[in-house]
């Protein structure tokens, strides 16, 4: 049995969880690790992806807040602007 199914199922008082895949949470996995600075190859190896490309393209998500920061870091070091 699903354990986010046996915790709704018990919880009681608790706040019931969302249905969250481990699909979803290997993405999300790779879209933090990749937005806290590891090595892209790294996380090619982590993710045990035989092509960086799948890794970069499918499993690693650009938000509109982590390209806010990475145009900041631009700013300070006056490549644009």
């Amino acid at each position: 049995m699903n354990i986010v199914n046996r915790y709704n199922r018990t919880k009681g008082d608790r706040v019931a969880l969302p249905h969250i895949s481990a699909h979803s949470l290997r993405h999300t996995g790779c879209t933090r690790m990749s937005e806290a600075g590891v090595d892209p190859k790294v996380l090619q190896y982590i993710m045990g992806h035989s092509r960086i490309a799948v890794t970069m393209e499918v499993y690693n998500h650009v938000s509109s807040e982590r390209n806010r920061k990475e145009m900041d870091k631009l700013e300070k070091i006056r490549l644009i602007g």
